[in-house]
């Protein structure tokens, strides 16, 4: 361990003094791996993947209260409009639970790729905002799903997700701006 420690204050030197020659990128980034700040992303990141099946295993009673079959990823307007009024606010919850997930998948895999990159300099403030997205993508979810919403108006609560998302896109492109310009 002290050797390793040794090693990661050594290559932390050599990327800040660049008159010294030897600057390899494979002792850059096994330095990088090893350092226990950015275990805090990895650890944000496996979070993240818990939070995905989450949402997966969240859907199926609404699915079964809706009484929508597999493969049909939503309840049709015509299902809905056709549905006895019971029926068609679990119709809807449905809808808005699979919409939710939807949502949720279509930012992630960039969540990660951000969170993987801005972590590589800015690990602390990195693993902040990605908990602070992963609260609010639990928030935005439930409120999407809040049975006194209406048209999901409830998720709301959890558009804290956006800003947090966009600090880590910028914080990305930062960290590769630095790389490039050092």
């Amino acid at each position: 361990m002290g050797e390793l420690l040794q090693c990661s204050l050594a290559v932390q030197w050599m990327s800040y003094h660049p008159h010294f020659l030897f600057r390899s990128p494979e002792i850059q980034l096994r330095a990088s791996v090893n350092s226990s700040n950015r275990s805090y992303v990895l650890l944000t990141i496996a979070e993240t993947l818990f939070l995905a099946q989450w949402h997966a295993i969240r859907v199926i009673p609404y699915r079964f209260k809706a009484g929508v079959e597999i493969p049909h990823p939503y309840a049709t307007p015509e299902q809905i409009a056709s549905a006895p009024p019971e029926k068609k606010h679990a119709l809807y919850l449905f809808n808005c639970a699979q919409r939710s997930q939807a949502n949720f998948l279509e930012s992630h895999s960039s969540i990660v790729a951000a969170m993987l990159i801005a972590g590589l300099r800015y690990p602390i403030a990195t693993s902040v905002a990605g908990v602070i997205w992963s609260i609010s993508r639990l928030v935005y979810a439930v409120g999407y799903t809040w049975k006194t919403g209406k048209k999901g108006q409830f998720r709301a609560l959890g558009e804290g997700a956006w800003l947090a998302q966009f600090y880590l896109f910028g914080l990305a492109g930062w960290v590769g701006w630095k790389m490039l310009t050092e």
